[in-house]
């Protein structure tokens, strides 16, 4: 049975990369980006974005880091995973391998299954990707929080996607010791929400999933909401970072059940990609960005930032933020 559901995905995976490259047509022009640093803190960044023969939607930003760059992206398989749920995230690499590149980010996706942690927890700067109920034994949750505290990134989508961290629906773990609970998300047409200023920088998609960790909870373990944030008695976030030590862990909502005319592993590619190239689980919280638009007409323009955090590095790019222009440019600038 294992061995058929694994020839069934690679089957699939293979489908979408020859789709992907076919309906691709090549790579559109990059926008030219030049970025300097005038004075303590005093940035511009002067930008060319290429004509096109479809509507432009752009932002153009940058951000403080305290770290660029990382290792390869690993995204965990486990049996406690329902079926959906792992085509969806052998999909998600299959996105993020074709797509990265764009962003100028090297780094490769790969399937990997708990037996290959350990060769994950020997590498710092790696990514591991876990979707909701992997559900990790016990064991695991000392090893991988050391692994974030020398610099890793553990990226967990929904409950039960962080074995360090418990909830109401896993108290008896003892080794995890930090919570975060998740409640049921009625989106009800977006009343009572608000997006993040990173999620209106990077154009998010991740919008509305099933449910959503509490802010309050977030904001105990000193993260930062990066998201959309809803208030339904509580207020619930989307997406979230947490510093620990040199790493980070990022954490988003959802069951990665499917969002009205998408898939989930589309749209949190689409987020994914741009948390990722430019180095947003490192950030200061410094943050400076613009929407610009056209009909298609070039666009040439400047963006000016006055950062008072003194971090090490700079982050900067302009992205798309709809699908009929794939063309983008990211940079990083050491201060």
């Amino acid at each position: 049975m294992r061995n058929n559901l694994v020839l069934a995905l690679t089957a699939l995976v293979a489908v979408l990369t020859v789709s992907s490259i076919a309906l691709s047509g090549g790579q559109p022009s990059r926008p030219n980006l030049s970025l300097e640093e005038l004075g303590s803190g005093q940035m511009v960044l002067d930008y060319r974005i290429p004509s096109s023969n479809h509507d432009q939607s752009y932002s153009a930003l940058i951000l403080g880091t305290d770290r660029i760059g990382h290792g390869d992206i690993y995204v965990l398989i486990t049996e406690s995973l329902d079926f959906d749920v792992k085509v969806s995230l052998y999909t998600l690499v299959d996105h993020l391998n074709n797509e990265l590149r764009s962003f100028g980010v090297d780094s490769m996706s790969s399937i990997i299954s708990s037996d290959s942690l350990p060769k994950v927890f020997s590498d710092p700067q790696a990514v591991l990707i876990c979707g909701p109920s992997t559900s990790l034994p016990d064991y695991f949750a000392a090893p991988a929080l050391h692994w974030v505290e020398r610099g890793g990134l553990w990226i967990g989508i929904g409950e039960s996607s962080v074995p360090f961290m418990y909830s109401r629906s896993n108290e008896s773990n003892p080794n995890a010791t930090m919570r975060l609970d998740f409640t049921g998300l009625s989106y009800n047409g977006g009343a009572d929400s608000r997006s993040s200023s990173m999620a209106t920088a990077l154009g998010f998609r991740y919008v509305a999933p099933d449910n959503a960790f509490e802010l309050s909870d977030l904001e105990a373990l000193g993260g930062r909401s990066i998201g959309f944030e809803y208030d339904r008695g509580t207020l619930l976030g989307t997406a979230g970072v947490i510093h620990i030590g040199k790493g980070s862990v990022m954490v988003m909502g959802g069951d990665m059940g499917p969002p009205p005319l998408s898939t989930s592993e589309e749209v949190l590619a689409w987020d994914l990609e741009k948390v990722l190239a430019l180095d947003v689980p490192w950030w200061t919280g410094e943050l400076t960005y613009m929407i610009v638009s056209s009909d298609g007409s070039a666009i040439e323009s400047a963006l000016n930032s006055s950062f008072t955090y003194n971090g090490l590095y700079a982050s900067y790019g302009i992205v798309p933020r709809n699908d009929a222009v794939q063309a983008c440019a990211i940079g990083h600038y050491s201060r």
